[in-house]
């Protein structure tokens, strides 16, 4: 920004900013521990600060557009009607932004029935006459038209670039025209993002060149006989209505009955009290620093710092025995963060390339092992040092994923204790609902601070280099920053869970089984490679005759994996009725091939081909590929932070969704076997553990009844439900209340119901009365459970894990009813994934201090697979029904079903 000697008046595109930001985050939003989408108020705040610290403008406003319709409404009803509607979660934000401009003495200047674009454009001119200078802050093309001197733009996206700064000697570069015929060619070209026609056909090239040779839009028309070449001329005759109509609502207006008060505009301090009030809301800690401080001017916002300056005291260990006194500092510390730096994501390939420690804020060391230049310690003396700290339970380490830190150290012989905090779960824990928590994200959210980036520092794409080639003193402030920023995330998310009640959970459940999952994705899977290549044989076979039959179904060759071709040969070609249409075409998906297959053959054939097709190339052609050919097994990733139930899930390979409906799915767990001779595998399922919670949470006198007196719950619900003995109950009607067993805890209605058992839907609606009847409890907890839902905004398991719901109380029915469903299920799934965490972890810790020769090394929901020697399966068979059946007092009896055999298939047989 160029120095100017008049004073300046800041005008800022209010509505603009909000929507650049919120989509900045669209991908990984800023949210609260409640789930409060916070990105757009983020970006706001934070480029404000800019604004402030950078530029100290004399005078600033933040300009609204009117809620109510315009006079470019009126002159074409149109006008930005092809706008999508402003998202529910970015409206929320537009009352506190306001809020938080009143804290800040940031003056709101809006006028009903027009649009902020002349609301500014009004106010440069009245700023022109007091001889001031007008700054547009937003990236909006349309004020190129107002540029002239004492008028410049300046847009916060392109923060560093050439045209941050537009001023009248860079007016031209946008639309290739001086500011007075922006209009002009903004007529003819049109504007598709707020649905200004323009004349059709002809673009911004073509329009600059007609209105560089006649000068303007009306003379352009006034010697339409002289324009060539001919079509181009018929193009500007049939779309004259069209143009000047566009002129029309492409042009600011400057004479808005708006006075300009420089009193009102002038910068004043914020209103401190409720400033930090509106901050605490937000969870914008960090900022809130900055503003108690002071430190807000002069500072740079997010996204701003330096990547060689993150702002900590940063140092390499220069040898083993400057490290051996740090260790002996850190053992005395109550905690410590850690991170390293490795080779591969994979924790069984990864090399150790560096060490970070820090046990202060702002204060933290790197000790280089695996750099290809400079200097490194020895690997083996670093870990002969630090083994004693790290070993020890005193000791609490802190850590972002500390589970990959971990199994990283014990392939180097080290058996990480003292896991106190890892901050990726606690962020987790408060908000199961995230996108990310990466360290990156968490921080930003969090802190308010932008990290140096992976990309930073290795580059990307072709030009990525590995770790080991980053220079030690790039690699030395990049991964101390993470040790650093983890430590004060921990400072920051500690207190915070202990406030929620979400600490015990956190210490007792989720922190324990970080070991627990570890060395269960070391142990591994033992995969049976000749029967998967059998299979996989078997499988081309089958797959050659289904595509036959499919060809000779369409009468043609073609392509069955493409949408497109499959789409035309279904609906163009044979005629099939269009289930469900795409912006590309007609749907070809799953649920259009179900419904086309109750009465089509070719239907049935082509769902019998994808599922063969998925399972081929996801488990029996790839799970042999995915052995390590270290250990001869393979090694799934199980996660802790996916799934918002709180339920576990599994990766690389995803081992929870091998199908088990079908008889093709359960056949892949042929392949999974015992890792050896003279061991078995065996398995664990809880028995229909999420009705159980019901019965439990509701108290429901007939569900705890026929549980504690161990009947078939699902033929109690028949006879029910049906009005007919329990002795009457048909293999039908059991398969239907069951279906109405596991729909009401999966909130489901009606319409759900009639689609899942192909009924009609009043004859649905009456199963779900009369099962309310029956089961008056269970009606009267989720009546409860919604409106506490809707009260608190979230709903909690028996240990306290909570669940958001951020549509609880939306204004779109789709929205809210999915709420609701989530509201009802989550305490019951969230619970029962509790339940088996628990149970794992209880089991983990006997198996380990008992010596049994019997690793846990597969978890699916509810069901638990063990590898065990032969001699020590009884012994395993009563610890593990000990342990499941005893991990959670509840008010009916917990039971497990268990089996064994040569393979997991073979388990269940």
């Amino acid at each position: 920004m160029s120095a100017s000697s008049k004073k300046s008046v800041f005008l800022i595109d209010g509505y603009a900013q909000l929507y650049r930001s919120y989509f900045a985050f669209l991908k990984n939003p800023l949210t609260t521990s409640k789930g409060v989408n916070v990105s757009a108020v983020f970006g706001f705040l934070n480029s404000l600060i800019k604004i402030n610290s950078d530029f100290h403008p004399d005078y600033i406003g933040l300009v609204m557009d009117s809620k109510e319709p315009t006079f470019r409404h009126e002159l074409y009803p149109e006008y930005k009607a092809t706008r999508e509607k402003m998202p529910e979660d970015l409206a929320d934000q537009i009352p506190v932004t306001r809020e938080l401009s009143i804290a800040m003495k940031l003056p709101v200047i809006e006028l009903p029935g027009y649009e902020a674009d002349d609301l500014i454009g009004t106010l440069v001119m009245k700023v022109l006459d007091e001889d001031l200078e007008a700054v547009i802050v937003s990236g909006d093309k349309d004020f190129y038209q107002l540029l002239r001197e004492g008028v410049r733009l300046y847009d916060p996206r392109k923060a560093g670039k050439d045209d941050e700064w537009v001023g009248l000697d860079k007016a031209h570069l946008r639309f290739g025209v001086p500011p007075d015929m922006v209009r002009d060619v903004m007529a003819l070209m049109g504007d598709s993002s707020d649905n200004v026609p323009g004349v059709p056909g002809i673009g911004q090239k073509t329009a600059v060149k007609l209105l560089n040779e006649f000068g303007s839009l009306d003379n352009i028309y006034k010697n339409l006989d002289t324009v060539t070449p001919k079509s181009l001329r018929h193009k500007l005759e049939a779309g004259e209505d069209k143009a000047l109509l566009s002129l029309e609502l492409v042009t600011i207006d400057v004479n808005l009955p708006v006075e300009l008060n420089l009193d009102d505009l002038k910068v004043e301090s914020p209103d401190e009290p409720r400033l930090f009030e509106l901050l605490d809301e937000l969870e914008f800690h960090t900022m809130k620093k900055r503003f108690q401080s002071g430190s807000q001017v002069g500072k740079q916002p997010v996204g701003e710092q330096s990547a060689d300056d993150p702002g900590g005291e940063y140092s390499l260990v220069g040898d083993i025995s400057e490290l051996a006194e740090l260790a002996a500092e850190l053992e005395v510390k109550s905690c410590f963060a850690l991170d390293l730096e490795t080779t591969d994501l994979d924790p069984m390939k990864a090399g150790i390339v560096g060490i970070s420690l820090a046990c202060e804020e702002g204060k933290a060391f790197y000790i280089p092992t695996g750099h290809e230049s400079g200097k490194n310690l020895d690997l083996g003396e670093v870990l002969g040092v630090l083994k004693p700290l790290l070993e020890s339970e005193g000791s609490r380490k802190i850590g972002q994923n500390l589970k990959y830190d971990a199994s990283v150290l014990a392939g180097n012989g080290i058996r990480l204790a003292g896991i106190y905090f890892d901050t990726m779960i606690a962020a987790y824990l408060l908000d199961p609902s995230r996108r990310s928590y990466g360290l990156d994200n968490l921080v930003s959210m969090f802190l308010q601070h932008m990290m140096i980036s992976y990309d930073d520092v290795t580059g990307t794409g072709r030009k990525r280099i590995p770790f080991a080639r980053v220079p030690v003193e790039t690699a030395c402030t990049y991964s101390c920053e993470d040790a650093d920023y983890t430590l004060r995330l921990y400072h920051l998310l500690e207190p915070e869970l202990k406030e929620k009640e979400l600490f015990d959970l956190f210490q007792k459940v989720e922190i324990p089984l970080i070991n627990v999952l570890m060395d269960m994705e070391r142990t591994g899977v033992t995969i049976d490679v000749p029967f998967y290549a059998g299979l996989s044989a078997s499988m081309s076979s089958a797959l050659s005759l289904l595509e036959s039959d499919i060809y000779e179904m369409a009468g043609d060759v073609f392509n069955i994996n493409s949408t497109k071709q499959l789409s035309a040969v279904l609906f163009d070609k044979l005629g099939l009725p269009v289930v469900k249409k795409t912006k590309t075409g007609y749907s070809t998906d799953i649920e259009v091939l179900e419904t086309l297959s109750r009465d089509f053959e070719i239907a049935r054939k082509l769902i019998e081909y994808r599922e063969l097709t998925k399972l081929k190339n996801t488990y029996v052609d790839a799970l042999p590929r995915q052995i390590d050919p270290g250990t001869g097994r393979v090694h799934t990733s199980f996660n802790q932070v996916v799934a918002a139930t709180g339920r576990l899930s599994s990766s690389n390979p995803n081992l929870q969704n091998i199908p088990i409906r079908t008889e093709l799915g359960r056949e892949i767990r042929k392949g999974f076997i015992p890792g050896g001779e003279g061991r078995t595998l065996l398995t664990a399922d809880y028995s229909q553990i999420e009705l159980r919670i019901v019965a439990h949470v509701s108290g429901d006198e007939n569900m705890i009844n026929a549980f504690s007196f161990g009947a078939d719950i699902h033929r109690q619900t028949a006879a029910l439900v049906f009005g007919v003995s329990q002795e009457e109950v048909t293999t039908e009607l059991r398969g239907r209340a069951k279906e109405i067993n596991f729909g009401v805890i999966y909130g489901m209605g009606p319409y759900g119901l009639s689609r899942r058992l192909g009924i009609p839907m009043d004859e649905a609606r009456q199963f779900i009365d009369s099962y309310f009847k029956r089961y008056s409890g269970v009606k009267a907890f989720i009546g409860r459970t919604i409106e506490e839902a809707k009260e608190k905004g979230y709903v909690t398991t028996l240990l306290g894990r909570r669940r958001y719901l951020r549509g609880i109380n939306s204004r779109n029915r789709n929205v809210r009813e999915l709420a609701v469903r989530t509201a009802i299920n989550s305490p019951i799934q969230g619970t029962a994934a509790d339940l088996i965490k628990l149970a794992m972890i209880d089991l983990h810790r006997e198996l380990e201090s008992s010596g049994l020769d019997a690793k846990m090394i597969i978890q699916v929901h509810d069901e638990l697979v063990f590898d065990v020697e032969n001699s020590a399966v009884e012994e395993l068979k009563k610890l593990v029904r000990q342990k499941m059946e005893g991990a959670l007092q509840l008010v009916v009896p917990v039971t497990i079903d268990m089996g064994m055999g040569e393979s997991w298939y073979s388990c269940k047989g």
